[in-house]
């Protein structure tokens, strides 16, 4: 015989509305995370004008100030506020006007109400120019050496942001351009995840038109990115059974936003774990299955965690630029020089 359980209108809704604003009362909105997507701007010859992208993630209202002493800088809005989840874009442009042949830069500072960012401004003047681009996913820094160039400075150390570019300015074209550049995924504001790439290269101008530097990730390699609508994950491994291996003790939590790891090598048979964290059960994605590596030059994979399985989700996505997309990032002029990177010894 079954149980008839009856339960009357009035005390279900009664039920669901308890139930409802128990459950509000638990939930609160997080607070205003600020994410800057440019660590440096640069102004080439003939750009008047840059910008750069803050993005809120957090829930709650981000409140920004831009701050500068520089004489040949403004920026037209130099305040505002971003609802949560939203951007905003600040721009700042340049005045040459009495501005010697040189090259010149300083320092602009964004305060928020979640933290304070620091952003480098480079200016050339009428400068030969070696523009460096970075197409891949993480900052790079570079550091060029001038001992041997017709110029005032020992060495020259800046970042570039993902997808980004500076330009290098000389009085006349240098005999010589060195340089070493290097990345590597990072976690919170210290921990390095992945391999760290390299660049240490001699490049040696040929033509007056100024060249364009492409600081590329090699196919063998990838970039790895996990979104996680769903339970918290750690650890994670990387390419799990081989010689190849990368064990990341990392916290992934649930996030609307990928999280960014950082640099690994790309297998066939690349097989990429997590465990739940307080848990005993695992989210495994494999190469030819949840995602497909395109073996190309500077290629991504975001891995989705869903239900405590995963989904096909997305492969070379982010900020891959092939050479022939590079009028993408107004980059359309002068010869082309690829360089690849070298994972540094473990």
């Amino acid at each position: 015989m079954r149980n008839i359980f009856k339960i009357s209108i009035f005390g279900l809704l009664a039920a669901v509305v308890v139930g409802a604003i128990s459950c509000r009362k638990n939930v609160s909105e997080t607070e205003a995370n600020s994410f800057v997507d440019k660590v440096s701007v640069s102004f080439g010859n003939d750009q008047t004008e840059n910008r750069f992208r803050i993005l809120n993630r957090g829930q709650k209202t981000l409140t920004w100030q831009l701050d500068e002493n520089i004489d040949w800088l403004a920026a037209p809005v130099t305040s505002g506020q971003i609802g949560g989840g939203d951007s905003a874009f600040v721009v700042l442009a340049v005045d040459r006007s009495g501005l010697a042949q040189n090259q010149y830069s300083g320092i602009v500072t964004l305060n928020t109400n979640s933290k304070t960012h620091t952003i480098e401004v480079f200016l050339n003047v009428d400068m030969y120019q070696i523009t460096v681009i970075n197409p891949v996913f993480t900052p790079i820094t570079i550091e060029v050496d001038t001992t041997f160039n017709k110029s005032g400075s020992e060495l020259w150390k800046r970042q570039i942001s993902a997808g980004d570019s500076t330009q290098f300015g000389y009085f006349q074209k240098p005999d010589l351009f060195v340089f070493y550049a290097c990345t590597q995924g990072i976690y919170g504001d210290t921990t390095k995840l992945g391999l760290k790439m390299e660049w240490d290269e001699v490049f040696v101008p040929v033509n007056e038109e100024t060249p364009r530097i492409y600081l590329n990730v090699p196919k063998e390699y990838f970039f790895l990115s996990v979104l996680n609508p769903f339970q918290t994950l750690n650890p994670l491994w990387v390419n799990a059974g081989t010689q190849y291996e990368k064990i990341e003790n990392i916290i992934i939590y649930q996030s609307a936003f990928a999280l960014s790891t950082g640099y690994y090598r790309a297998l066939q048979n690349t097989l990429i774990r997590a465990l739940v964290l307080g848990g005993t059960s695992q989210v495994t994605w494999v190469n030819g299955d949840q995602f497909e590596f395109p073996f190309s030059e500077n290629q991504e994979i975001t891995i989705q965690n869903y239900n405590n399985d995963s989904l096909k989700f997305s492969a070379n996505g982010g900020f891959h630029y092939s050479i022939s997309e590079n009028a993408r990032i107004s980059h359309n002029y002068g010869d082309v020089i690829d360089f690849f990177a070298k994972p540094a010894k473990q």
